[in-house]
């Protein structure tokens, strides 16, 4: 038989959790994360725009170095810069989103299945409410589902803007 205590049990461990977000987040957010999201921006941004203006050369412009194999090194880097860039942003952003997702769907499946074992209680109710999902926090916001893809999106919009610069 499931008992309040169960119940209470998850919560007291679901907060414990929250505070190692806290202390987490309190070390991270005013300066690392910001930094390693601006850090990897760039590298993906560089990566993006050297790769695309030394295939573009490349392709118009077939000189002597081209057959001898020099500049090949700058045709496997950097791509390789762009494509490291992509997926930490990928892994890392998408982590950090499905963390946030899935503390939701924690505390939403506790108070569902609170509600069809044992029913309504203020005392629980009032215990459920105090947990916040968990966030991944840096500078004033959070990282969500979407961050990635706000991130590359604004990886691309630059890079193409470098990318026009250069040929005007």
């Amino acid at each position: 038989m499931v008992t309040i205590d169960d119940f209470l049990v998850q919560v007291c461990k679901y907060r414990r959790l929250g505070v190692l977000e806290l202390s987490m987040n309190s070390c991270f957010r005013r300066v690392f994360l910001p930094a390693a999201i601006f850090h990897i921006s760039v590298i993906n941004v560089f990566g993006m725009l050297l790769t695309v203006s030394i295939f573009h050369e490349g392709g118009s412009n077939k000189s002597n170095r081209a057959s001898h194999g020099e500049g090949s090194l700058g045709k496997a880097v950097f791509p390789m810069m762009m494509v490291q860039g992509y997926v930490a942003i990928l892994v890392l952003g998408t982590l950090a989103g499905a963390l946030n997702k899935t503390s939701k769907a924690v505390l939403g499946k506790l108070r569902q299945d609170y509600y069809q074992k044992i029913g309504r209680d203020a005392y629980f109710l009032a215990k459920w409410k105090s947990c916040a999902p968990i966030k991944v926090r840096f500078a004033n916001n959070f990282v969500e589902m979407s961050t990635p893809l706000v991130i590359l999106c604004f990886c691309l919009k630059v890079t193409v803007r470098l990318l026009l610069i250069k040929e005007i």
